[in-house]
């Protein structure tokens, strides 16, 4: 259940509260360094260069040969779904 004011993201296909949002400490990429993370940010309420982001991203997982679990336009819906879920949040500039 969402909470007022608090953050959405996506996590393990799908969308929650960020305090819902916990890795197990056996989890390899805590436990083995093993991850790929990257981030982008908005300017007016609109993804800066989400298309060169994704690519960024994808090449740095198929360097490590990490599967997502998510295409690179399922990850581009899934950004796109959080920035509207947190706009609220979000000062207008």
């Amino acid at each position: 259940m969402a909470i007022p004011n608090q953050r959405m993201a996506y996590f393990n296909g799908a969308i929650v509260p960020e305090s819902e949002v916990v890795l197990p400490f056996r989890y390899r990429g805590v436990k083995y360094g093993e991850a790929v993370f990257d981030i982008t940010r908005t300017f007016g309420h609109r993804i800066f260069r989400l298309q060169e982001y994704l690519d960024r991203l994808y090449r740095s997982l198929r360097y490590l040969r990490i599967d997502p679990g998510l295409s690179p336009a399922g990850m581009a819906r899934a950004t796109e779904e959080v920035v509207e879920r947190n706009l609220p949040l979000i000062g207008k500039d």
